[in-house]
Parts: structure tokens; C-alpha cells; sequence
């Protein structure tokens, strides 16, 4: 019964640890403002390769989805 309890526990901290990312992402990529892409991983610290990996994937599939919403801002500075 205990680990049950841990198991929801856990799906809870993940699903408010999405939503503050969603938020976080959706105000860090606003084309009239300072942007930049965010990438999230969730694993056990001894799997930290993997979840760097996860988080850095994350990231680049952020930055390819502002640049397909807006590419006017591929090459602006």
C-alpha cells in the first residue's frame, strides 16, 4: 500500500513539474521579448546522463518549434 501512495505521489510531482515547465516555456518564448528554448528530463540521479540527454533534446525540439511559429526569427539578433 505504501509504495502505491509513493507512486501517486510521484505522478503528481511530475505532472506540476510539466505544468511549471509549459509555463515557464510559453512565457520564455514570446517574439517580442528576450526568447529561449527549454528543455526538461525527470529520471533517477544515477541515470543523470540520460536525463542531461532527455532535457537537451527537449530543448532543441522547443527551439525548433518557435522557429517553425516564427522564422522570421531563425536569423535575427
Amino acid at each position: 500500500m505504501k509504495k502505491v501512495c509513493k507512486y501517486n505521489k510521484i505522478i503528481f510531482i511530475e505532472a506540476e513539474f510539466n505544468k511549471k515547465v509549459d509555463s515557464f516555456r510559453t512565457a520564455a518564448s514570446d517574439p517580442d521579448s528576450i526568447c529561449f528554448a527549454i528543455g526538461k528530463g525527470m529520471g533517477r540521479v544515477s541515470d543523470i546522463d540520460m536525463v542531461i540527454r532527455q532535457a537537451d533534446d527537449d530543448m532543441y525540439v522547443d527551439k525548433r518549434q518557435f522557429y517553425k511559429r516564427y522564422p522570421e526569427r531563425k536569423h535575427s539578433r
